[in-house]
């Protein structure tokens, strides 16, 4: 099981944490290029991958160069965007040729109605639209639709608009698209499972936008980070942007400053400014330790949850028989009362992490809901053994559950003590007690 752990000391930007993927396998730059083209944006930009030494460590800088109008120049990253949080004023700074910049902003201004496929005004579902007609792989897709959404709900209640006509003038623009593409494809090519970070600094100071000063984190990133453990620093940049923070409140599934792993891979991806504390991301990458007590083995898994309103109980019983006989470890339903009263079911599957996207989608297809929730769950799990008894030439699986190598009881399946009751013509109960006498 890959396992990802996020040291985000520095902060997290969307150019940072690709560059520091792509540090993880260099050689995976070359099938980044082949999926990116996919999304058949290829016209707007080119992506290169350059060293840079941070503090004398050898890091990687990604960079998105946008093609616009005929003319080809670098395109500033997203850490560059980190004092703009997506709003109408973007601040360039000066010397874009070697991507080191001083203090200085530059406002341009640009027109909301103005769009002429390329990507400085594009909306949500514009940006939905290319994702989802592309033949980038599902998971790819569903990460990167899933990192857009989370931004743009953030934007939709910042400006108070339908969240497909959020615009983005940052996450828009080609290189914010190509940055969170890129981040899912090379998750989805590193076969990644599970994904740990550490707290996430905000930096400090204030930004302007064009409803003013306001203070770090801006309304986008500090929505986007809600229950999301963060650290205020002396740091006086915006050192977590929204594209950032969206990769992260999507990817991550337990915030903590130690882990436990195997580490196979480190990755380092260079920001651009200078700061008083090296502006790398760092990322661990390697196979996951669990921490064993007694002969416990722990598992992830995961649990899918929906609300079902509008189901009746022979589709329910079907869909439960269906999930079961697809691999779902357990399935179980709860009655409840939902919104304006109505009676309704809480449908929740536990799930091995492989099975996942399977079980998904039997869910969709077979019931009306909209949504699934989704939660990674750690579970620990007693030492089994399983044995086969006969009884009047019939086999009878036994399994045994042990703890601290100790057996701590039999289990007889039921489809076993129901095969003895009708072969010998007895009660379920006398066939069961029947089986017990030969433990």
């Amino acid at each position: 099981m890959k396992f990802l752990y996020i040291d985000a000391f520095s902060g997290v930007s969307g150019d940072k944490f690709v560059a520091a993927l792509l540090s993880l396998d260099k050689s995976n730059l070359f099938y980044l290029k082949s999926e990116l083209s996919k999304l058949g944006l290829d016209d707007e930009y080119s992506i290169e991958l350059v060293s840079k030494k941070i503090s004398s460590i050898e890091c990687s800088h990604f960079l998105v160069n946008e093609i616009h109008h005929h003319h080809h120049h670098h395109h500033l990253d997203d850490e560059s965007y980190s004092h703009i949080q997506n709003y109408d004023d973007i601040y360039h700074t000066s010397n874009e040729h070697t991507h080191e910049h001083d203090d200085t902003e530059h406002i341009h201004e640009h027109n909301h109605n103005h769009y002429d496929n390329h990507s400085d005004s594009r909306n949500y579902r514009e940006i939905k639209d290319i994702i989802l007609n592309s033949s980038i792989t599902k998971k790819a897709k569903s990460i990167t639709i899933g990192i857009f959404d989370i931004i743009a709900k953030a934007e939709a209640i910042a400006h108070n608009v339908n969240i497909d006509d959020v615009h983005f003038h940052e996450i828009g623009a080609i290189d914010s698209i190509v940055d969170i593409a890129s981040c899912a494809i090379l998750i989805d090519k590193l076969d990644i499972d599970i994904v740990e970070s550490s707290h996430i600094p905000l930096g400090n100071g204030f930004v302007r936008t064009d409803h003013g000063i306001l203070p770090v984190p801006a309304p986008a990133t500090a929505k986007i980070l809600e229950g999301v453990p963060t650290l205020r620093t002396t740091i006086d940049k915006e050192l977590t942007t929204p594209t950032g923070a969206a990769i992260v409140k999507y990817l991550v599934n337990n915030f903590s400053d130690d882990f436990n792993m195997n580490i196979e891979k480190i990755g380092y991806g260079a920001g651009t400014y200078e700061l008083s504390i090296p502006n790398f991301l760092r990322l661990f990458y390697g196979e996951k330790v669990s921490e064993k007590k007694y002969n416990l083995d722990y598992e992830h898994i995961v649990k899918l949850e929906t609300n079902l309103d509008d189901i009746t109980s022979e589709e329910l019983q079907f869909l439960i028989e269906l999930l079961m006989e697809n691999g779902s470890l357990e399935v179980y339903v709860t009655p409840v009362h939902s919104k304006k009263g109505r009676s309704s079911f809480l449908l929740n599957v536990l799930s091995k992490i492989d099975d996942e996207e399977r079980l998904t989608e039997l869910i969709y297809l077979n019931s009306t809901t909209l949504g699934i929730r989704r939660e990674l769950i750690e579970r620990t799990v007693l030492k089994r053994d399983i044995r086969v008894i006969q009884i009047d030439g019939i086999d009878i699986k036994i399994k045994s559950a042990f703890l601290k190598d100790k057996k701590i009881r039999d289990k007889i399946e039921y489809e076993d003590v129901k095969r003895i009751a009708k072969a010998l013509s007895i009660s379920y109960s006398e066939a069961y007690d029947m089986i017990m006498k030969k433990l």
